[in-house]
């Protein structure tokens, strides 16, 4: 279990370490960044060709190599859970589409028949998902916290929404650390294998006293709060420019998703 922790703390200094590279991405302002991604989040989920969404994976990945990301990392995030997973939901529809049969074969007395519709619409959900989730990590991975939630001020997203969000990923790596300490002091006090029925029965404990530690916390965070000033709205003091580069990031981006249905009519995947 400390290994969990020790993964999910280098899993966000990984994360951190690339906000401040001095990359393509990291350059642009994060209102022109969300708003691009966005768009092309869209454009992936009405793009009925496969063409198209093969040239989104090479924008966002060239993206990626511009904003001196590794690839073999952002392969591995990328493809490794959500991939992975909606490859698993997409088996199915393989045999359940009619259409002009590929391959045929029976397994205990079952026909079963791969068409090319079936092969069609299962790629065509798994390029989808891999350009959401990728455009989503790449946008992560090169943006600051604190410029997102920016943003989303700018956007006029509601306050309370903005204050949950903010609260929640402060309080994430408090109580992680927590955890682990809680786990790193039981841990020390063992000088026996425990069984996993009493493995299970500490961690309920565990999770019991961090909830509990958790309330007490947030009950102290904002009793502090209110002893500062606080008045129901958090005031942010860091400001963000929109520059004439990041317009012609956000017209770049719309003239490859044209460009890339104009070569997905012509040319049919």
């Amino acid at each position: 279990m400390i290994e969990d922790f020790l993964k999910f703390f280098s899993e966000t200094l990984f994360t951190e370490k690339y906000t401040s590279i001095n990359g393509l991405l990291q350059k642009i302002d994060p209102r022109a960044k969300i708003t691009s991604f966005i768009i092309l989040i869209l454009a992936s989920i009405i793009s009925n060709s496969l063409l198209p969404l093969l040239l989104f994976l090479f924008l966002i990945f060239s993206l990626a190599i511009m904003s001196k990301i590794s690839i073999k990392k952002f392969l591995f995030r990328t493809l490794l859970f959500t991939t992975l997973f909606s490859i698993i939901i997409a088996i199915p529809n393989l045999f359940i589409n009619s259409g002009v049969v590929i391959i045929s074969f029976n397994i205990y007395n079952f026909n079963l028949r791969i068409t090319e519709q079936g092969l069609f619409s299962t790629l065509q959900f798994i390029l989808r998902v891999w350009v959401c989730v990728s455009s989503l990590i790449l946008l992560n991975l090169t943006t600051k916290f604190s410029s997102i939630i920016n943003t989303m001020e700018s956007f006029k997203f509601p306050k309370v929404f903005i204050m949950i969000i903010t609260v929640t990923y402060r309080f994430i790596f408090l109580f992680v650390n927590e955890a682990y300490q809680m786990i790193l002091a039981k841990e020390a006090r063992s000088i026996r294998k425990i069984s996993k029925i009493e493995n299970i029965k500490i961690l309920g404990f565990m999770i019991s006293s961090l909830f509990i530690r958790a309330y007490e916390k947030g009950e102290k965070v904002y009793l502090a709060m209110k002893n500062r000033g606080y008045s129901g709205e958090m005031k942010n003091l860091s400001m963000i420019n929109f520059h004439f580069k990041d317009a012609i990031f956000i017209f770049s981006f719309l003239m490859f998703i044209v460009f890339s249905f104009f070569i997905g009519g012509f040319i049919k995947i």
